[in-house]
């Protein structure tokens, strides 16, 4: 399952932090041995989501992993009564929120579907589990971490040193399927920009 998501993903060049990396996922999924494989899929639970639902709500405690197989989420929390947007979760990307998990604490942060979406779930006691019966999947998960932090630091430099029109070009040119699928109240959020600024950027390229 997992395989053939990241292939399709890979095929339709659909850009996510995960992107660079899947091929190495790949072949590491290619080694795991045939038995564990089959247990590992039967203990993933398919979840099928309607647009405007949550995976998850802040105050709550993560306990899950999820991988994304159709649709697109926001993460965001929520600040003096202003929402502001952290990340669009899209197809062939995992879903985790590490730090709350690791450290046993209710989450600040909101996940919530932006269209119908099908996600795949594994209890994080249930991979660690299958971390011990094959190391593979440690080096996966220390893959896909390394990734979502090298994004995310990537993400603070550039809200942090570039200009408007600068982050908006970034956005395009390494995720331009996000200009099309989110709307663009969100976009501004997640670039620390003005609905006003990102509207007149968006009028320029026209």
């Amino acid at each position: 399952m997992l395989h053939t998501i990241l292939i399709r993903v890979k095929k339709e060049g659909i850009k996510t932090y995960m992107t660079p990396h899947i091929d190495k996922i790949l072949s590491l999924l290619e080694k795991i041995d045939k038995n564990i494989e089959k247990d590992f899929y039967e203990s993933i639970t398919r979840f099928e989501f309607k647009k405007g639902d949550f995976l998850i709500n802040e105050g709550t405690l993560p306990k899950q992993i999820w991988f994304i197989e159709t649709g697109i989420a926001r993460k965001y929390i929520n600040r003096d009564g202003v929402d502001i947007s952290q990340h669009f979760y899209c197809s062939g990307e995992f879903v985790f929120l590490y730090t709350d998990y690791i450290f046993h604490k209710n989450t600040t942060q909101n996940i919530q579907f932006l269209n119908d979406s099908v996600v795949y779930s594994m209890k994080w006691e249930v991979f660690d589990q299958f971390k011990i019966r094959c190391p593979i999947f440690n080096q996966i998960e220390v893959i896909v971490l390394a990734a979502y932090i090298g994004w995310l630091e990537q993400k603070i430099n550039l809200c942090q040193q570039s200009s408007a029109k600068n982050k908006y070009n970034y956005l395009k040119e390494s995720q331009a399927h996000l200009l099309e699928l989110v709307p663009h109240h969100y976009i501004a959020s997640y670039l620390d920009i003005t609905r006003e600024t990102l509207s007149r950027i968006r009028k320029e390229h026209k």
